[in-house]
């Protein structure tokens, strides 16, 4: 099929034995990063990202409020 390619002797697909190593991650991975992508794409990833960029946003304010509250107590 492709012309002046071939596996490196040892790590083909025929010559799998027990113990050797594999990824960790699997098809489990392959269909969550799928999900993701497809979540992008309907729009869902968007509306998740924002609801999470203004939460994060509040609660940099409440951070800053309550630091606010002791900084004027003390002066």
């Amino acid at each position: 099929a492709l012309g002046g390619y071939g596996f490196v002797a040892g790590e083909q697909y025929a010559e799998f034995k027990a113990g050797d190593r594999v990824a960790e991650y699997g098809l489990a991975a392959l269909v969550l990063g799928g999900a993701a992508a497809v979540a992008t794409k309907t729009g869902f990833g968007k509306a998740l990202i924002k609801f999470i960029g203004i939460g994060v946003v509040a609660l940099f304010g409440a951070v800053a409020a309550f630091f606010r509250k002791f900084a004027r107590r003390t002066a």
